[in-house]
């Protein structure tokens, strides 16, 4: 084996919590109920995507102001994040012996 490639989410670190308070505080901001199994369901696929899916929201600069708002409230959540346990350990051990990268969404 010549490296590793980490996914990050559900891997490295959990970060449900923080993603799941950053859409609540954005639909709250645009006035939209907060559909939490719809969105749970579809915990993964871009932000973007989950809205045009679960609210029928299609209009890109609506969508696009929502993403940014996102990330503005992930931010403010970023404490709730939190590694999964051995992702310290694993990542130093993989770091000296492999090439090793992150991808994520």
């Amino acid at each position: 084996m010549k490296g590793i490639i980490f996914d990050m989410d559900d891997t490295l670190v959990n970060s449900v919590s923080a993603h799941m308070a950053a859409v609540k505080d954005t639909l709250k901001e645009f006035n939209l109920p907060m559909e939490w199994e719809e969105i749970r369901r579809r915990f993964g696929k871009k932000f973007k995507e989950v809205i045009k899916e679960v609210y029928g929201i299609n209009d890109n600069e609506t969508l696009s102001k929502m993403k940014e708002g996102k990330k503005k409230f992930f931010r403010k959540y970023i404490s709730l994040v939190k590694l999964m346990p051995g992702a310290k350990e694993i990542l130093k051990y993989s770091k000296e012996n492999f090439k090793t990268a992150l991808a994520s969404m």
